[in-house]
C-alpha cells in the first residue's frame, strides 16, 4: 500500500483524499471481494437533502444492477467510481455521511462463465450485531461475546465501523449447508436468534442484539468511509481488539486483512453442532474451540505508521507533527488545550509511553472534552499514570461522559493482571466512597482475573466486602459457581443454591436481582441493600422491585440508608417504604419529610397517606416544590 505525499489526519478529509482512497488498488480490490456475492450500494446525501441517497453499484454506465463484478472488473468499479466523483463533485454536501454498503442477502455462483444474475443462486444472509456505545465500550462489549464464539469454533467477521462503534458479522456462507441450500428467512433467524441468546447469557455484560441479531437488509462494507470523521470501516480479528485505536483508521493506514473474507471448512458444523446442544438444552457442550491467532491488522497499521512517520519530517501542518511525534512516542503536552481536536487526540495519545510527569489536572479537564477520542485518551493517561491519576479517573467514574472512565479502568485493569486486581481490591477496602463503588462495579465485570480476590473477600470480617464480593460473583450467573463451589461457607452454599432455584440460570442481566432474591432470606435481603445501591440504574431498580416484593421483612436495614448523601439511593429507599406500606416505616416515612430531595419528600408523603398518618403533613402546604404540595392536596381529604 503506498501513502499519499499529503495524507489527511484527522476529521473532514478533502474530496479529493476520498477519491484517492476510493481508487486506490487495494481498496478497489477489497470493494470487488465483496461484490462477488453481494451487492454494494453507495450512500450518500446531496445538497438540500434530507434522505440519504442509495445507488447500487452499475455494471453498464447509468444502469444500476444487480450484478457481481468479477476481479476483472475492478477497472469498471474504477471508471464508476471516477465518474461518480467527477459527476457529484460540486453536488455532494460538504461533509456528509458517505460509504459504502453491501446488502445482507448473499449469492453464490452457479456457472464457471458467470452471466449476470441468472447465474446467481441465493444461499441466505448475513446477520449483523453494532454496539454503538463509544468506541472503548463497544470494543469491551463485542470482546466478550467473541471470546465465547471461539470457544465453540463458531466462524464469524468483525470489524469497526468507521466512526465509533463495532460490528460483528455472522456471514451466511458459515451457516450450515442445509441452510444454505434452501434458505428460508423465518428458519434462519430463529437460528441466528438462538445463538445470539446463546451468547448473552455467557457474557453477562452484553445488554443489547445478541438475541435478536435476525437479518438485516444493509451494513458498511468493510473500508468503506465515514468522510465527517476521516476514519475508514477497517476489518479486524478479535487479537487486534486490545491494540487498536481510531487513529488506525485514518484514510492514510486503511487497508484490508488477508484472509477476512475466508470461511473454514468446518464453520458451518461447528454452528449445527452447537445449535443442536443448545435446542437440546445441555449444560455440558462438546466445544471445539478456535484460537484468535496472532493480531492482523493492528501490526501492519503500525509498520505503515512508522513508515509513514518519517516521510513527514518536513511537515509543517500541525495535525501532522502532532500525529508523527505520536507515533514516535514523543510526547507533546503542549498541544492538549489546542482548538483542533484531532491535535489534542494525537497529543493525549503521545504521552502514552509515560507514567509520570503527565498534566494529572489538565487531562483531567479533558475527560469532559467535546470530542469523545480526547475524551477517550485523557481518560487512558490517567490510568497508566496510577496513583493521583487513577484517583481522580475513580472519583469522576460516575460523571464522565458515557461512562468512558469506567470503559478506561476496565481495559486497563483487564490488561494489567494481578497487580491492577490488587490495586481495585485496595480501593475497595480503602478508598473513599465513590472509589470504592467504581473498585466494585469494575471488579464485577472482571470475575475471571478477579475469582481469587472475589473468593477471599467472601470469607471477609467486614459485611459490605462480601457482599460486594458476592454481587460481583452472582452477576456472573452459572459462571460463577466453579468460583462458589470452592469458595465453600454459609454464603456461598446460598448462592449455589440460588443458581438451583432459578428457573432460567442464564437468565438476562443485571442476573445478579434475580440471583439474590432467589438467596436464603437471610442473605437475600443484606444483598439486595447492597444492590440497591449500585452505582448502575438499572440494577438498582430492579433490586428496589425485589425488596418491595419482600415485604416487611426487608425494611430494617433501609432506615439507616435514608441519611445517604446519594440522592437516588435515598429515592429508592422511599419508594420501598411507600410502597410496602408497613407500619414498622413511620418513623422513617416521617423523617423523609425532611429531606432536601423534592421526590424523597414527595414519596414519603405518598407512603404516610397509604398508611392513613396525615397528621403534620399540613405544614408541607407550604412546601417550596409544587410536587410536593400537590401530593399533599391529593393526601389530605377535601374540606367543604
Amino acid at each position: 500500500m503506498s501513502n499519499p505525499p499529503a495524507p489527511s489526519l484527522g476529521p473532514r478529509p478533502s474530496l479529493e483524499a476520498v477519491r484517492a482512497y476510493y481508487l486506490r488498488p487495494d481498496i478497489l480490490a477489497e470493494f470487488d471481494r465483496a461484490a462477488r456475492v453481494r451487492d454494494l450500494i453507495f450512500v450518500y446525501r446531496l445538497q438540500g437533502d434530507r434522505q440519504d441517497t442509495h445507488v447500487r453499484v452499475c455494471s453498464e454506465k447509468g444502469a444500476p444492477l444487480h450484478v457481481r463484478l468479477q476481479r476483472q472488473d475492478n477497472a469498471l468499479l474504477a471508471d464508476y467510481l471516477d465518474d461518480f466523483f467527477g459527476h457529484y463533485h460540486d453536488l455532494i454536501m460538504p461533509y456528509p455521511w458517505f460509504t459504502i454498503g453491501y446488502d445482507a442477502g448473499a449469492y453464490e455462483i452457479t456457472s464457471p462463465a458467470y452471466a449476470g444474475p441468472q447465474s446467481q443462486r441465493p444461499i441466505g444472509w448475513d446477520s449483523v450485531v453494532e454496539l454503538d456505545f463509544g468506541w472503548r465500550r463497544s470494543f469491551a462489549e463485542l470482546y466478550e461475546g467473541l471470546q465465547v464464539l471461539d470457544d465453540f469454533g463458531i466462524h464469524y467477521r468483525a470489524k469497526f465501523s468507521g466512526h465509533h462503534s463495532q460490528h460483528f458479522i455472522f456471514p451466511a456462507e458459515a451457516m450450515p449447508a442445509a441452510f444454505r441450500e434452501r434458505p428460508d428467512k423465518e428458519h434462519w433467524t430463529a437460528a441466528i436468534n438462538k445463538i445470539g441468546a446463546f451468547v448473552n447469557q455467557r457474557s453477562p455484560f452484553l445488554r443489547d442484539g445478541w438475541p435478536q441479531m435476525g437479518v438485516h437488509g444493509m451494513h458498511s462494507a468493510p473500508c468503506s468511509l465515514h468522510r465527517t470523521w476521516g476514519l475508514a470501516a477497517v476489518p479486524l480479528t478479535r487479537a487486534d481488539y486490545r491494540l487498536f485505536n481510531p487513529w488506525m483508521a485514518s484514510l492514510a493506514l486503511a487497508a484490508p486483512v488477508a484472509n477476512w473474507w475466508d470461511v473454514p471448512a468446518e464453520a458451518g458444523a461447528n454452528f449445527q453442532a452447537l445449535l443442536d446442544q443448545t435446542t437440546a438444552n445441555r449444560r455440558v457442550f462438546d466445544m471445539r474451540s478456535t484460537s484468535p491467532g496472532p493480531p492482523q491488522y493492528v501490526a501492519a497499521t503500525q509498520a505503515r505508521a512508522h513508515d509513514l512517520a518519517v516521510t513527514l519530517a518536513g511537515a509543517t501542518d500541525q495535525r501532522q507533527l502532532t500525529w508523527r511525534s505520536m507515533v514516535q512516542g514523543r510526547p507533546t503536552a503542549d498541544q492538549l488545550t489546542h482548538p483542533d481536536a484531532a491535535i489534542r487526540w494525537f497529543a493525549a495519545e503521545s504521552l502514552a509511553g509515560q507514567t509520570t510527569d503527565n498534566p494529572i489536572a489538565q487531562l483531567q479537564l479533558l475527560l469532559f472534552d467535546n470530542d469523545e477520542y480526547v475524551s477517550q485518551a485523557a481518560a487512558d493517561r490517567l490510568c497508566q499514570n496510577g496513583g493521583a491519576g487513577l484517583e481522580r479517573l475513580l472519583d469522576d467514574i460516575d460523571k464522565s461522559p458515557s461512562g468512558l472512565a469506567f470503559w478506561a479502568v476496565q481495559a486497563w485493569a483487564g490488561a494489567g493482571g494481578t497487580a491492577t486486581i490488587d490495586t481495585l481490591v485496595h480501593y475497595l477496602r480503602q478508598g473513599d466512597p465513590p472509589q470504592q463503588r467504581a473498585a466494585q462495579s469494575l471488579l464485577a465485570r472482571l470475575t475471571g482475573p478477579a475469582s481469587s480476590h472475589l473468593t477471599g473477600l467472601l470469607s471477609s470480617d467486614r459485611e459490605d466486602l462480601r457482599l460486594t464480593a458476592l454481587s460481583a460473583l452472582l452477576e456472573q450467573g452459572e459462571g460463577a459457581r466453579h468460583i462458589l463451589e470452592t469458595a465453600g461457607g454459609g454464603l456461598a452454599q446460598s448462592a449455589l443454591r440460588a443458581l438451583d432455584r432459578l428457573d432460567t440460570p442464564g437468565g438476562l442481566p443485571p442476573r445478579a436481582v434475580a440471583l439474590a432474591a432467589h438467596l436464603d432470606l437471610v442473605h437475600a435481603v443484606p444483598v439486595l441493600v447492597h444492590l440497591l445501591q449500585s452505582p448502575d440504574g438499572k440494577i438498582s431498580y430492579l433490586a428496589a422491585q425485589a425488596l418491595t416484593a419482600l415485604g416487611s421483612v426487608a425494611l430494617p436495614p433501609l432506615t439507616d440508608l435514608l441519611a445517604s448523601p446519594r440522592t437516588t439511593v435515598r429515592r429508592r429507599v422511599v419508594e420501598i417504604l411507600r410502597d410496602v406500606a408497613a407500619p414498622e416505616s413511620l418513623p422513617a416515612l416521617r423523617q423523609a419529610l425532611d429531606d432536601e430531595d423534592i421526590k424523597v419528600r414527595q414519596n414519603g408523603v405518598r407512603g404516610l397517606a397509604r398508611l392513613g398518618e396525615l397528621s403534620g403533613l399540613e405544614a408541607l402546604c407550604q412546601d417550596p416544590a409544587p410536587a410536593v404540595r400537590r401530593a399533599v392536596r391529593q393526601a389530605l381529604p377535601t374540606r367543604t
